[in-house]
């Protein structure tokens, strides 16, 4: 009894030893199971019995521990199964590379020199090399700002308006005038005037166009103070009685009209065609409160009913061939070039009044008035004034006008 007892203590003695050493059926098949970790308390992963880990081990990843059935690989050999650019195919790495892995990353203070062997070289294709002092871009020296020290209140005066001078010249700047389009002469106009012109048997009227201002008196102020051109009550008179006459100024209608007071006696004025101003020369309001340069182009004039209606029966129109522009201003007849008496700008001066231009313009438009094409006797005999010429004599002139 006693010897079964003790069979049996030892069947159950060898059954929980299979058990804690894990010799049953199943662990031979599968093999024991994991043990836990004594430093980390946490599950060693792995097949075999070799990859469990010491007690006070560092905790390793099973991807990184040590088996053995891998086979020893050391640094430097070449491995055909190991992808390009790893540990295994480079060379060695000392420790003081490892220890540089660390450090911060430190720009280089030399400046890069280019290399003659043609090799790759990544800074030339890197920016995040380009951060050396000498490379980049050099940063400006700070800027003290300067102290206004004046001597006295008259220094301190002129630098206060010196920086208002300043100021004022920062102000947005004003835009460009805009200028009108130069006007050319048609195809028919330059046609006409190339026509040779006849000479008439008598004198016939012209339309005399005039200007004002530098041309038959001279503006010495803004006021109304003007000075008339020597022999000029003579000319306007000589003009009324044989020809159909007109005024037309760039200055504005107040002040044409201020200058033909001056010039013209109330029957006279009455005698005029039309008095036009600047707002005859179709500007814009920009360009009419401007001073821009203008042009007088003689086919608004001639389309005008007032004017046209005053042509005589005999001229049945006025054009090219019957009109004259007398004007200080070659640029302002660009569209009819041929039909101006250009004359010197007059200006009050001591030299000027002592010439008789008025005498030679007049004995000019006698012989136009002879002409059966004005613009092309001008075309080839253009007006010019002679200093030398010998006085005009405005007898004649003014008793045939009696």
């Amino acid at each position: 009894m006693a010897g079964k007892k003790t069979q049996d203590a030892e069947a159950l003695t060898a059954d929980i030893e299979k058990l804690s050493l894990g010799t049953t059926d199943k662990c031979k098949k599968y093999g024991p199971r994991p043990s836990k970790a004594k430093d980390g308390g946490q599950a060693a992963a792995g097949t075999g019995s070799d990859n469990r880990q010491s007690p006070g081990q560092r905790y390793l990843p099973p991807h990184q521990r040590k088996r053995s059935t891998d086979k020893a690989k050391t640094t430097g050999t070449f491995s055909p199964k190991a992808p390009a650019f790893t540990p295994v195919n480079g060379p060695a790495v000392t420790a003081a590379q490892k220890a540089s892995y660390n450090e911060p990353h430190k720009p280089s203070h030399q400046p890069y020199k280019s290399s003659k062997t043609g090799t790759f070289n990544p800074i030339l294709f890197n920016p995040a090399f380009f951060t050396s002092d000498e490379v980049s871009k050099p940063k400006a020296a700070p800027m003290t700002p300067r102290k206004n020290v004046t001597d006295s209140p008259q220094q301190g005066l002129a630098s206060q308006e010196k920086s208002s001078t300043q100021e004022s010249s920062k102000s947005p700047k004003r835009p460009h005038l805009q200028l009108i389009p130069r006007p050319m002469p048609t195809f028919n106009y330059v046609k006409t005037a190339n026509e040779i012109s006849k000479t008439l048997d008598k004198p016939r009227p012209l339309l005399i166009i005039l200007d004002l201002n530098g041309t038959l008196l001279f503006r010495k102020s803004r006021g109304a103070s003007f000075v008339g051109r020597p022999k000029v009550q003579e000319f306007l008179q000589y003009l009324l009685a044989k020809h159909k006459v007109m005024v037309w100024s760039s200055a504005t209608p107040t002040n044409v009209e201020l200058m033909c007071e001056k010039l013209f006696a109330p029957h006279q004025k009455d005698k005029l065609v039309g008095i036009w101003g600047r707002d005859k020369l179709q500007l814009s309001p920009t360009q009419y409160n401007q001073k821009v340069q203008v042009y007088k182009q003689l086919r608004w004039a001639w389309g005008d009913h007032s004017v046209a209606s005053s042509a005589p029966p005999l001229t049945d129109e006025w054009d090219q061939e019957n009109t004259v522009l007398i004007d200080d201003s070659e640029e302002k007849a660009a569209s009819e070039p041929y039909n101006l008496l250009k004359i010197d700008e007059y200006e009050g001066t001591a030299e000027q009044d002592e010439l008789d231009v008025l005498g030679q313009v007049v004995d000019y438009i006698q012989k136009l008035s002879r002409q059966s094409n004005v613009s092309a006797y001008m075309r080839q005999h253009p007006f010019q004034s002679d200093k030398d010429a010998p006085a005009f004599n405005w007898l004649p002139t003014l008793v045939d006008m009696l």
